[in-house]
């Protein structure tokens, strides 16, 4: 994350009418609401605590045992966002986790953002954390000076028993999906999983998923885990293209299970929040989408109802999306995320009718970068059978 470009992924997708299983009829279409210009629910110019407080992850959310509304949009500081209603969340300059940026890659305490939560009762809650080991930052680490080329990327947990104020990583380090290598193998491009989606509780199991770059005999693409015990680290699985048998490996362990490669789903490129939508019976998820006809990238969505198996790729908000490239954009956006303000549950893992997308929104440089100056905005959405 910070200021890196995004990675994403050719998508191998089918059609409405070749899922499993899936109803007949057309494709429920979700729609910005006409003239909805956009909502400013973090302003950098003049909310900022420090001048990389940034919105650097999609938005998440849940309910406390109080009834109010925790979120984050995180930096490397997972800075609280808090309020009466998903609507009127502000931001705050409370600290929720605390970057190390620890040398030795093992400890998988480097660059830390809280990306996903789950709660059911608001006072234990259990974290998703992108931990990010810059190897270029550290002598000697990295063969090559350039910053993507020394990144390595992993999914971890983390546990808060005070509602979201403050998260601590398990020691040893509870490792949720990993390369099967360590941060010197393969260097010269970035490796490893990242940018994991929210979790959803879906009839007994807890999901989430998860980019990676691949390496070894692990395919990139966009890999889906699932387990029943949600605030127990080790018992989540990845989807092995038959079933669920992928265990994490941490290569700086000793490990005698074998290493099982998870198999990408047939969905799209970056996620950033996957829902359930039950009028529909379908899986909703959003993503940021870069191909031949759409260079500049845009921010799309999908439907599956296996979450396995995705439609077409439909165009939710049609500006470039951080992986833009055209020296002439003003703005780039980045980390959508659909959260339904009236989802039941502490979660917000559910969409009806009227959700909302959350989306970075970036300043484009004078030199065509991306420099920290990014709000966090919202609009509102529409979902019709038309």
């Amino acid at each position: 994350m910070l200021n890196r470009p995004a990675l994403l992924f050719a998508a191998v997708l089918v059609s409405f009418q070749g899922l499993a299983g899936a109803p007949g009829g057309p494709l429920p279409v979700v729609r910005v609401r006409s003239g909805d210009t956009g909502q400013i629910v973090f302003d950098w110019s003049k909310e900022r605590c420090q001048q990389w407080d940034v919105p650097d992850a999609p938005f998440r959310a849940f309910r406390n045992a109080q009834g109010r509304i925790i979120a984050f949009a995180s930096d490397s500081n997972s800075l609280i966002y808090s309020g009466s209603s998903i609507l009127n969340v502000r931001h705050s300059c409370h600290s929720a986790l605390t970057s190390h940026e620890n040398a030795d890659p093992s400890t998988y305490s480097g660059v830390a953002f809280v990306t996903a939560v789950w709660t059911d009762d608001g006072k234990t809650v259990t974290a998703l954390i992108h931990n990010e080991y810059h190897a270029d930052h550290f002598p000697s680490a990295c063969i090559f000076k350039e910053s993507m080329k020394c990144w390595y990327t992993t999914i971890v947990s983390a546990k808060s028993i005070d509602g979201g104020q403050s998260f601590a990583e398990t020691s040893p380090p509870a490792v949720i999906a990993s390369a099967p290598f360590p941060q010197d193998f393969q260097q010269g491009r970035h490796r490893g999983f990242f940018n994991p989606s929210n979790i959803i509780l879906h009839q007994g199991y807890y999901y989430m998923a998860s980019n990676t770059t691949g390496g070894m005999n692990q395919k990139p693409g966009l890999c889906l885990f699932r387990t029943a015990t949600v605030n127990d680290p080790s018992s989540w699985r990845g989807y092995d293209g038959v079933g669920y048998t992928s265990v994490a490996l941490d290569p700086y362990r000793a490990d005698t299970n074998p290493y099982v490669p998870c198999q990408p789903v047939t969905g799209p490129g970056t996620v950033g929040s996957i829902s359930w939508n039950a009028a529909y019976g379908l899986f909703l998820i959003v993503y940021q989408l870069v191909d031949k006809i759409r260079p500049d990238g845009v921010t799309a969505y999908s439907w599956s109802k296996d979450l396995i198996d995705w439609t077409m790729p439909q165009v939710l908000f049609a500006a470039p999306n951080m992986s833009s490239k055209n020296c002439s954009d003003s703005f780039r956006y980045g980390y959508p995320s659909v959260v339904d303000p009236l989802a039941p549950g502490r979660n917000f893992d559910t969409v009806g009718d009227h959700p909302v997308l959350f989306l970075t929104r970036f300043h484009v440089g004078s030199n065509c970068g991306l420099p920290p100056n990014r709000d966090l905005i919202r609009f509102q959405l529409d979902i019709t059978q038309n």
